[in-house]
């Protein structure tokens, strides 16, 4: 029985990076090292991403506040309700 390889095994993250670019999944298969072209492009979308995410994080936190802000007000309505009904 033949013994496995470390890169037989396809990984999930293999399969996307197909999906994206099967040239590029290849060429990383196969070991051929990107140009500076391409690792230029590669950090441009690297810091894309990264203010994508930050900016998801900012909105998440801010909506966080706002139901929390919301939770705060209609405590406050409820015990003041509460308090002069009796």
């Amino acid at each position: 029985m033949a013994r496995r390889k470390a890169n037989d095994w396809l990984k999930a993250s293999e399969i996307g990076h197909y999906t994206w670019s099967p040239e590029d999944w290849l060429d990383r298969r196969l070991g051929v090292e990107p140009d500076e072209e391409t690792l230029e492009k590669m950090e441009a979308g690297e810091r894309y991403h990264r203010q994508v995410a930050l900016r998801t994080d900012w909105a998440v936190i801010r909506m966080r506040l706002g139901i929390a802000g919301i939770a705060c007000v209609l405590l406050a309505l409820g015990y003041f309700l509460l308090a002069g009904a009796s």
